[in-house]
């Protein structure tokens, strides 16, 4: 500041250079406080803070998970127990005789999502099926929510976009 000062004296002649030092002093300010924030823990994320693993005091062995799956699969292929506007669950979970948090369990690690996510994924993949086959060119929209388990109309369109980026009218038109 003194520096500043003395050059603004020496060049300007009456003139303190007040607004130099302020603008001098602001940056200074402004440099600190972006090393403090740059510092504090309190805008890091702590790794020594580890969540712990959601199903990790199950009592399901990879065997058993593996079995649970078969019997899933197997439950939407043959049965195709997607398209029952029902389905559920706990319904499911009774179907294939275990406990419907295990169930859960097996979907979410082993699928990579929810129960209702897999549900509307099977729904939209058979809805595109139906759609393909000639014999259903004249099935209303409507209609085919229904065979593949959906109660409304609005709610399969919502599936069905988010799974194919396309509404229904338009999957079909482009066949």
């Amino acid at each position: 500041m003194i520096i500043i000062f003395i050059v603004t004296k020496a060049t300007l002649g009456r003139d303190l250079g007040d607004h130099f030092i302020a603008s001098y002093i602001t940056l200074i300010i402004y440099l600190a406080s972006i090393k403090v924030v740059n510092d504090s823990l309190f805008f890091k994320k702590s790794n020594t803070a580890k969540v712990p693993e959601k199903y990790s005091k199950s009592s399901l062995n990879e065997s058993q998970k593996d079995k649970i799956l078969d019997q899933l699969n197997q439950m939407m292929q043959n049965e195709e127990y997607f398209t029952n506007n029902m389905a559920s669950l706990p319904n499911l979970s009774k179907k294939i005789g275990c406990v419907s948090h295990h169930v859960s369990q097996v979907i979410n690690e082993r699928l990579e999502k929810s129960f209702f996510e897999w549900m509307a994924e099977l729904r939209v993949e058979k809805a595109k099926e139906l759609l393909s086959q000639n014999e259903n060119q004249n099935i209303t929209i409507e209609e085919l929510a229904e065979r593949v388990g959906y109660n409304s109309k609005s709610s399969f369109n919502k599936a069905f976009k988010k799974h194919t980026s396309q509404t229904p009218t338009q999957f079909k038109n482009s066949l």
